[in-house]
């Protein structure tokens, strides 16, 4: 699981899968309104936090910002 404050490849991988999803259309940037696209940086920070809360809400997942396994295998991992 990775959540804020996180940092590293993991972040990196997520930030760039989230990028992609939303490039594609698969969730908005609301509620939780992340400015897309994401700076790919490695740092879980409040606007990574955010696009997950979004993409969450959008999949009918858990909204906790946090990505553990239910967030990963609905990105295609896992």
């Amino acid at each position: 699981m990775i959540q804020s404050g996180a940092k590293g490849s993991l972040v990196t991988t997520l930030q760039k899968s989230l990028n992609s999803h939303y490039a594609a259309h698969d969730f908005p940037n609301s509620p939780y309104n992340f400015s897309p696209p994401l700076i790919v940086d490695g740092d879980f920070g409040s606007l990574t936090q955010s696009a997950v809360k979004d993409y969450q809400q959008a999949h009918g997942l858990e909204v906790d910002g946090q990505v553990g396994p239910h967030t990963w295998h609905s990105l295609g991992y896992c």
